[in-house]
């Protein structure tokens, strides 16, 4: 009898081991162990450095670690013992004592949603996405090294993400989503969404226009399927987004909180590419004279030769002055 269990007992323990698969259970206790704060022990700080304009997100160490290299080596002990003390500005609720919290890892350029989504995903292993936020994920799941959801994420953009809501944010982080190595129709796609909703596209990507650089903005501006007259509207509407002015449209002018000497710096160095010489006449009225102060007075009067305009009385016609060594 004792010979027959052993016998049993050693044919169970060479069979191949039983996997039980309690994904969904564990993705439930997961998402509500995220929603619970008290057995938290790190403090995400995202968003900007002042306290009114941060929030507090709390997590799992052991979450973050297993998850993301990122987080990995940003909380192993060497950097824990560093920061484990910056509470600079960090007011914690009542409940959660500072004891409580092993480190705290701040993320000046995320924000409140993208850090919800990566944190679903990395506690359920699944995250609803919106296009509109897909670019942001993107970028910072990268930031994180969750190559898998940065993949998904450039996919789903290339497949059928990029809309007007998001063609200038997608063209401006083009090479940094795919590593400097943008397919062209993705480019081509976003300029020609920016081209067909010209003042749409500014508006919703009012955030990346404000902080696009020089070299970036010489780039968009050399797209040939750009009229003179979009160059230029495209121009103006950066400078008024690096002013955060409210109405980048051109039909707006001029506000009075808009800097004129930061705008006639920032303009100057493009009007070659703009081409504004080659703005159609009976435009010139309405797309250039309310913007004479942003343009070199040397300008201006071969601008009105160029269109064949008398000289006008606005308030800058003591600025139109001929310059002898100027060839155009």
């Amino acid at each position: 009898m004792n010979s027959q269990h052993s016998r049993r007992a050693s044919q169970l323990h060479t069979q191949e081991a039983f996997t039980a698969n309690a994904a969904d259970q564990a993705s439930a206790f997961n998402s509500k162990m995220r929603t619970n704060n008290l057995f938290s022990d790190v403090i995400l700080v995202v968003g900007s450095a002042n306290e009114a304009g941060h929030e507090l997100v709390f997590a799992h160490a052991a979450v973050l670690a297993q998850r993301s290299e990122f987080y990995a080596r940003a909380l192993s002990p060497v950097w824990v013992a560093n920061n484990r003390d910056d509470f600079a500005g960090i007011k914690l609720p009542p409940s959660l004592p500072k004891t409580q919290f092993r480190a705290i890892i701040r993320h000046p350029d995320c924000d409140l949603e993208t850090i919800n989504i990566i944190l679903d995903y990395m506690y359920a292993g699944s995250a609803k996405i919106p296009n509109d936020v897909l670019v942001r994920v993107a970028l910072f799941a990268n930031q994180l090294l969750l190559q898998q959801l940065s993949a998904d994420c450039l996919a789903r953009v290339q497949s059928h993400g990029i809309s007007v809501a998001n063609a200038i944010e997608v063209w401006f982080s083009c090479d940094k989503l795919f590593s400097g190595q943008a397919p062209l129709q993705t480019k081509t796609r976003c300029l020609q969404l920016v081209k067909q909703s010209l003042l749409e596209t500014m508006e919703a990507g009012r955030n990346h226009l404000s902080q696009v650089p020089s070299e970036d903005l010489s780039l968009l501006l050399t797209y040939n399927e750009f009229t003179s007259s979009e160059k230029w509207i495209l121009l103006l509407g950066w400078a008024k987004a690096r002013q955060n002015i409210k109405d980048l449209s051109h039909a707006s002018k001029l506000p009075q909180e808009f800097n004129v000497a930061k705008g006639f710096e920032d303009i100057s160095k493009f009007l070659v590419i703009a081409e504004i010489f080659s703005i159609g006449a009976e435009k010139y009225s309405t797309e250039i004279i309310p913007y004479l102060q942003l343009i070199p007075p040397e300008l201006h009067r071969p601008l009105e030769f160029r269109f064949s305009l008398a000289p006008t009385n606005n308030p800058n016609a003591n600025l139109f002055r001929p310059n002898s060594n100027l060839r155009f």
